[in-house]
């Protein structure tokens, strides 16, 4: 609880209390929903641990609930750039670049899933 945040008022709040209940308010829910491993939870409950059924395949579509976790990349590149010793052009391309290759992987990893419902390896 290091991170200081501006109220409503825009005071600067460092005390780490108020910082701790601010971020039990609002994003340590997204935090535990991105670290909850809801795939295995699922999995376990449906009784398909070892399964190699499509119920199974589909399940793993939950995995998609890590993807919350991105929120704190955008806070990220937030914070960086209004560092002085970074050049906002470099950041830009960083950014762009990074966001392109997500994208592109996120496509494929869809690609691949539709392919494997339609039993790509016979």
């Amino acid at each position: 609880f290091f991170m200081a945040y501006y109220d409503n008022n825009d005071h600067l709040i460092t005390n780490r209390k108020q910082i701790a209940v601010h971020y039990l308010k609002r994003m340590f829910w997204l935090d535990l929903l991105g670290i909850f491993p809801t795939y295995y939870v699922a999995l376990a409950i449906t009784g398909q641990v070892h399964a190699q059924s499509s119920l199974a395949s589909y399940l793993s579509l939950l995995r998609l609930i890590k993807l919350v976790r991105l929120y704190r990349l955008k806070q990220l590149f937030d914070i960086v750039q209004y560092n002085p010793h970074i050049s906002l052009m470099m950041l830009t391309l960083v950014r762009n670049f990074g966001f392109a290759i997500i994208w592109t992987h996120f496509s494929a990893c869809i690609f691949y899933f539709i392919a494997s419902q339609y039993d790509f390896n016979e």
